[in-house]
Formats: structure tokens, C-alpha cells, sequence
């Protein structure tokens, strides 16, 4: 009974303190990024819609994963881009747990220094103060016909494709 108790006591100590560590590390990431806010099981799936048939993918903000493990089942190359090394660390485990590491990749990287040139789908839950810069950066780096699917803001230019309740699509012409 003594050894139960302690067992169960370690298993919430280290729980706690994982999520712990979480938590206080995304408010540590919000001086250069957005908080992590997962995204709901309907907009998951309005996403995966919008992207469907794309060869490569990147997801900005890529937060624990679950949206890329929805975009790779239907579409070639998905990778993403988070800043908060635990997130990262959740998204490369849910990957390769559900057998889905051999097409995605999760980098930890701050996307304000990266180009998107390569890709042809982009996928982004930001915040209000970045989208005009992050508009400039998708218009200047995108190849043509590339689809950029917005969650909770609009950009603030960019002429609006379509829209699903809060999911916006963008085409770059």
C-alpha cells in the first residue's frame, strides 16, 4: 500500500511539473511568437479540407502536432515550424507514434528567419499583431498558386478565397 502511494505520488510530481514547465515556457515564447492554443476538432478538420492534395506543406506555429497528423494523410510533405522546445518535443512523439514521421518534420525554429519558398500550402493560427508582417513575408516568399490557410485572424490586405467559420483561405496569385 506504502509503495502504491508512492508510485502514484512520483507519476503526479512528474506530471505536474512537465506541464508545468509547459506552461511557463509558452508564456516564455510569447516575446517572439504567439501563445499555444490548441486548435478545435472542427477547424482541424476545415483545415485538412482546405489543404487537401498539396505536396508540400509547412505549418507555422506547429504547437503539439495534431494538425500536421491530420494534413499528412493527404498531402506529400508536411513540416512544421514551432518555437517552444517542449511543444516540439510532444509533436515529433505524437508523429512517430502514430506511424507518421516519414513525411513530416518538426523543426525548432523561430519562422521570421526562414523562407517559405519551397512550399505550396502554409498554415498558421496567429495573433492580431503579426499578421500584416506575416502577410508581406507569405506575398514576397510563396510561389504562385500557393494556399495559405488562416485560423482566428485575417490578414489584414490579403483578398479573402473562402472562408469556414473561423478558418480563412488566401491565394497567392
Amino acid at each position: 500500500m506504502v509503495y502504491a502511494i508512492l508510485i502514484i505520488g512520483i507519476i503526479t510530481n512528474v506530471a505536474l511539473t512537465f506541464f508545468t514547465v509547459v506552461f511557463l515556457s509558452s508564456f516564455a515564447v510569447m516575446a517572439v511568437g504567439a501563445p499555444y492554443v490548441p486548435c478545435s476538432v472542427a477547424n482541424r478538420e476545415r483545415i485538412r479540407v482546405s489543404i487537401r492534395g498539396r505536396k508540400r506543406v509547412l505549418e507555422l506555429g506547429s504547437g503539439d502536432g495534431r494538425v500536421m497528423c491530420d494534413l499528412v494523410a493527404e498531402n506529400g510533405i508536411v513540416h512544421g515550424y514551432e518555437i517552444n522546445p517542449f511543444l516540439v518535443w510532444i509533436s515529433r512523439w505524437r508523429l512517430w507514434r502514430f506511424g507518421l514521421s516519414r513525411n513530416t518534420a518538426v523543426y525548432r525554429r523561430n519562422f521570421w528567419k526562414y523562407d517559405f519558398g519551397e512550399y505550396d500550402a502554409v498554415c498558421v493560427y496567429g495573433i492580431s499583431y503579426m499578421m500584416e508582417r506575416l502577410e508581406k513575408k507569405l506575398l514576397a516568399e510563396l510561389p504562385a498558386g500557393a494556399l495559405v490557410v488562416s485560423v482566428g485572424f485575417p490578414f489584414p490586405h490579403w483578398e479573402l478565397a473562402r472562408q469556414y467559420g473561423t478558418v480563412r483561405v488566401y491565394e497567392k496569385e
